[in-house]
């Protein structure tokens, strides 16, 4: 604009350095037929350019050149040769002169937009970037099932403690965390889930673990078989509807057996309290039997006729997303349980480490 505002001048400078075709000409000259000539016709940049997208939004919102410089501490033909700048590199036209005075072009509201919206993401993934400046990994959210967790959570924070900021660590039943896990909201699932069918993630297997029958100790013991339990006692169930209680349905059905449901509970320990009582008996997986009967002394774990059922304990995880952590989890997590169930040697308890089959590391 050599030296002269956009307003001063009386034409807006194209791409090119030309005034738009729409600018007053000087007497005798003839309106181009070209709308971008010269530099305007190079190929338009591949990337965009945050700060230029920054100095263009200033401008737009400023409404005209001069209000433009002032807010940015520049002169008029500097920001004159901003504007030049994004159109030559962005090969548009983003200005143009109308009877109203110096407006936005279509391509310019467009760019206005875009770049407001661009703009505002990279402020917001700044601030997400935020914690990975004090640890590789700010924080980890685990979910736990019930069984296993009564073992291995006091391992998991030990070894959390020292790669990660935070540790969000939940237990209870797997199902109703599933879809957490399938957002993202969960970064580690240790639970039956296998996830085989999701893509992005890993898995390590944990253990096996068969299931037992659970019966009152006042019980003779010529009584402790699947048939005189199911014949002589109500069999408390899990709730309905839940992946333990679809494994009980299908082993009683493959004996031949249809009972009932009397009484459900949604977790081992009313069970337990249940059976103690000589209401009933139960099914249990032998890492829950382990934990709880030693608080339940009138209970006795009853073996439970072939075909076995069990069921596998996964670590499944987020691919990529936590580095090696995953891998020296489930280690952790297998040291535990074998250090656990060797202190059930010589214990009411030792029957049931034939029932539990832990992978090596």
């Amino acid at each position: 604009m050599r030296g002269k505002s956009s307003e001063d001048a009386g034409a807006t400078v194209l791409a090119s350095g030309e005034r738009h075709p729409d600018a007053a000409r000087e007497p005798g000259e003839r309106r181009s037929s070209s709308r971008m000539v010269g530099r305007a016709a190079e190929a338009p940049r591949t990337h965009l350019d945050l700060r230029m997208l920054s100095q263009f939004v200033v401008i737009a919102r400023a409404g005209n050149m001069t209000a433009a410089a002032r807010e940015m501490g520049l002169s008029t033909p500097a920001v004159s040769q901003l504007i030049q700048r994004v159109e030559r590199e962005l090969g548009i036209t983003v200005l143009a002169r109308t009877s109203r005075g110096v407006r936005l072009t279509p391509a310019g509201h467009r760019l206005y937009e875009e770049a407001l919206a661009i703009l505002s993401r990279e402020a917001e993934f700044l601030v997400d970037l935020e914690p990975f400046r004090h640890s590789q990994i700010p924080r980890v959210s685990l979910h736990v099932v019930g069984t296993i967790a009564n073992y291995i959570m006091p391992a998991i924070v030990e070894e959390l403690r020292t790669v990660t900021g935070e540790v969000s660590l939940r237990s209870g039943r797997s199902q109703v965390l599933v879809q957490s896990f399938l957002r993202r909201d969960i970064d580690v699932l240790v639970s039956s889930e296998i996830m085989a069918d999701v893509p992005g993630t890993e898995r390590h297997h944990i253990c096996r673990e068969e299931m037992l029958a659970i019966a009152p100790a006042s019980l003779p013991p010529a009584q402790r078989t699947l048939e005189k339990l199911a014949a002589s006692l109500p069999l408390i169930r899990f709730a309905q509807g839940g992946t333990m209680d679809g494994m009980v349905e299908s082993y009683l059905h493959a004996h031949g057996l249809e009972l009932p449901r009397f009484v459900e509970c949604t977790g081992q320990a009313p069970i337990l309290e249940l059976v103690s009582a000589g209401m009933g008996w139960s099914f249990s997986t032998p890492l829950s039997a382990g934990y709880f009967l030693p608080l339940a002394s009138e209970t006795v774990a009853v073996p439970l006729p072939p075909p076995a059922i069990g069921r596998d304990i996964y670590l499944v995880a987020h691919a990529d997303r936590l580095l090696d952590i995953p891998e020296n989890l489930a280690r952790t997590c297998r040291r535990v349980l074998r250090e656990r169930m060797r202190s059930w040697r010589g214990t009411q308890n030792e029957p049931l480490l034939s029932t539990v089959h832990i992978d090596a590391n």
